[in-house]
C-alpha cells in the first residue's frame, strides 16, 4: 500500500473501543466505509483469503459491503472511524495500510472526542476536517516509506488501467490514481518522472498506436478508425495522428499498403 485517496462525503460515527482478549467478531457486509487505528493491542483480521495484523504500526481499510472477520490476541484499544463517499473505488476488500510514526496518528484521533456528539451543529464538518488531516498523515508516512521502492511498481496497476481502457471517452488519470490508491496529483507527479510524459499524452499515444495497427489492414474509414482508438473528436485525432507521423491517416494507409 502506498498511498490513500478518498472524495469524503460523511463521516458517519467515531467509535473508541477497549477489545476484550480473544474475543472474536465476524462482518459479512459492512455499511459504511471504516478505518480503524489502534493506539493499543493487537487483533488478527481474515479477508479476501488473506490474514492481516492490526496493531499501532498497521492501519485497516474496511470498505462498505466488505467482508471479513477478526480476533483480539492482545487487548488494547482501538479507534473506529465510519465515513460515507461521494465516489466509491470498485475495491471491496479490506486492506491494510502500514504507518512510520503511530503517535502522529493517536495525535490526530484524539481530537474526534472533541467532536461528540457528532449531532451537535458543526461537528460533522469539522469531523470530515480531522479525517482529511489523519489521512494526509497516514499519506506523508507513506511517501516517505516507500520512498526507495520502484516508482515503477508503485503505479504499476495505475498503468494497467491506462492500457486496457485507453480506447474509453471516459478513461481518466483520476481513476487510475485509484487504482494504486493514491491522489491524483500523486500519481501524475510519479507518472512523469517514469515516462517522461503526462498520463493524458499517455493515453493519446496509446490511441495513436491502436490508430497505425488498424490502417495498416482493412478499414472501414478513417473516422471509425478514429472512434474505435478512443477519439470522439475527428479533427483532434487529424492534428494530433500528423503530429505524430508527419502525414494524414490516408496517406499513412496509403504508403504502408505500398509497401
Amino acid at each position: 500500500m502506498n498511498s490513500v485517496y478518498f472524495d469524503i462525503k460523511k463521516l458517519c460515527s467515531v467509535k473508541l473501543d477497549r477489545q476484550i482478549m480473544h474475543k472474536v467478531y465476524s462482518n459479512r457486509s459492512r455499511r459504511h466505509w471504516a478505518i480503524s487505528v489502534k493506539t493499543s493491542g493487537k487483533i488478527l483480521f481474515h479477508g479476501g483469503g488473506k490474514q492481516f495484523v492490526h496493531d499501532e504500526y498497521h492501519v485497516m481499510v474496511l470498505p462498505r459491503a466488505s467482508a471479513y472477520s477478526f480476533v483480539n490476541v492482545e487487548p488494547g484499544d482501538n479507534i473506529l472511524i465510519d465515513f460515507e463517499l461521494n465516489d466509491e473505488p470498485q475495491d471491496r476488500e479490506i486492506f491494510q495500510i502500514k504507518v512510520t510514526n503511530p503517535t502522529a496518528l493517536h495525535s490526530v484521533c484524539a481530537r474526534f472526542e472533541d467532536l461528540f456528539p457528532l449531532s451537535k451543529a458543526g461537528a460533522g464538518y469539522r469531523g470530515v476536517a480531522v479525517l482529511y488531516e489523519l489521512l494526509a498523515v497516514i499519506d506523508e508516512q507513506l511517501a516517505v516509506e516507500y520512498a526507495d521502492l520502484s516508482r515503477a511498481e508503485l503505479i504499476r496497476a495505475g498503468v494497467q488501467y491506462l492500457k486496457k481502457n485507453f480506447k474509453s471517452p471516459t478513461v481518466s488519470s483520476s481513476e487510475a490514481a485509484r487504482h494504486c490508491r493514491m491522489s491524483p496529483a500523486y500519481f501524475r507527479r510519479m507518472f512523469g518522472r517514469i515516462y517522461r510524459m503526462t498520463p493524458t499524452e499517455y493515453i493519446g499515444t496509446l490511441r495513436l498506436e491502436c490508430a497505425k495497427s488498424l490502417l495498416s489492414g482493412e478499414f472501414e474509414s478513417v473516422e471509425v478508425v478514429a472512434q474505435a482508438c478512443g477519439f470522439s473528436n475527428l479533427s483532434h485525432f487529424y492534428k494530433s495522428f500528423a503530429q505524430s507521423t508527419g502525414m494524414t491517416p490516408k496517406k499513412y494507409a496509403a504508403k504502408h499498403t505500398l509497401l
